[in-house]
């Protein structure tokens, strides 16, 4: 008796069909409209068809049969051994050995072969990673449908499974507008620090004060992974399916945000009101209210081809609300010394030293530069 085909099954077998369809190089445009079509009939329909897309992807040179074998509805071990037994049935197709013994033991590694070929296709996918270059922006578009804007010298890398989404932040910035599946929820880490969010659109930034979490719209939770780092030993990626997930530190609604250090803890009180859109930067403007000349610096770096080093200690903490275009970088760093109490020591042609002017050579009717009005002149220059 035949027994009836579970729901999912039958949606895996037609995105099946769907891959075979599209990788075909002369698909027509009514076979696109079709399979859209399909897609947008059931969530499921998307669902399913990303995941069979990545095993696809995955397996590779394993022969059509054997894979339509691993694709099937059993478990993993139920499909290992219904490969095997299929070539088993190939040499003793009527109960008897057909074959002398060396041949089954090339069929042994016949079927070593297979389970390792299945064991590939079952293993996690190893994450993506995604950079740009100095002065770069670009938009990663994400298997399933979320969108994430890579600032200047970034660098992320991403994992999906079949219980979670994970990305690392692991240099520079980024905004992420993320899909809502709720069966799947999105993580971001970054200097142990770990947003959690369904769907919405944020920001994060890491720089010399800490990991800025900035949100535009939605809502998303921070907190401390319960993997953080110990004795300097790296984390593992987080994983969404482990039952022991942190609790929330902080949630963060639209037009809030927080900034996570490694040496303090995440509470509800870091929580302020953002003064920018935490996008602003996607348009090519740098948006800065009371922030520290080393961020400000950190950001220039990542838009200025060449280094710029702050090397006097009393430079790196004053406090700045500034407004300037990524694409006067040059103009903006030329401009410093006449608005600040600095001086720029050039060393070739693509690092500067940026050094505090000593006290018998600034100008005496100069404001300085810790003042309000000193970082009203610097946005009034530069923005």
């Amino acid at each position: 008796m035949t027994m009836p085909i579970h729901d999912d099954d039958r949606i895996r077998a037609e995105a099946y069909d769907w891959v075979a369809e599209l990788t075909d190089a002369d698909v027509s445009p009514q076979t696109r409209d079709a399979f859209e079509q399909w897609r947008r009939r059931d969530p499921r329909h998307d669902q399913i068809y990303a995941r069979v897309a990545r095993t696809a992807a995955l397996a590779g040179e394993i022969p059509a049969h054997d894979l339509a074998v691993l694709r099937g509805p059993a478990t993993w071990r139920e499909r290992l051994a219904g490969v095997i037994t299929g070539l088993l049935d190939a040499v003793r197709p009527h109960g008897r050995w057909s074959v002398p013994r060396v041949a089954v033991a090339g069929l042994a590694a016949m079927c070593l072969a297979v389970v390792l070929a299945g064991l590939v296709t079952l293993r996690p996918p190893a994450p993506q990673v995604h950079t740009t270059a100095v002065a770069e922006i670009r938009d990663v578009l994400l298997a399933d449908g979320s969108t994430v804007t890579l600032g200047a010298r970034s660098r992320i890398d991403v994992r999906f499974t079949d219980g979670g989404r994970h990305v690392r932040l692991l240099e520079g910035e980024a905004f992420f507008s993320v899909a809502s599946d709720a069966a799947r929820p999105f993580f971001v880490e970054a200097d142990e620090t770990l947003v959690r969010v369904v769907g919405t659109k944020f920001g994060m930034r890491r720089g010399p004060s800490g990991l800025r979490v900035a949100v535009e719209e939605g809502v998303v939770e921070v907190s401390r992974p319960a993997n953080r780092r110990q004795s300097g030993a790296p984390t593992r990626p987080v994983d969404s399916d482990v039952a022991d997930r942190p609790a929330p530190a902080a949630v963060l609604t639209a037009g809030k945000q927080i900034v996570s250090t490694t040496d303090t803890a995440i509470s509800a009180d870091q929580v302020k009101d953002i003064a920018a859109p935490p996008s602003a930067w996607r348009d090519g403007r740098l948006i800065y209210e009371n922030a520290s000349f080393s961020d400000i610096i950190a950001d220039i770096n990542r838009y200025y081809h060449g280094q710029l080093v702050i090397i006097s200690d009393d430079l790196a903490d004053l406090r700045f609300s500034s407004v300037f275009r990524t694409d006067e970088i040059d103009s903006v760093v030329d401009s410093l010394p006449a608005y600040l109490p600095v001086e720029l020591i050039r060393q070739g042609n693509s690092r500067i030293l940026i050094r505090s002017l000593p006290a018998h050579r600034q100008n005496p009717d100069a404001v300085p530069a810790s003042t309000p009005s000193a970082a009203t002149a610097l946005e009034t220059t530069i923005g």
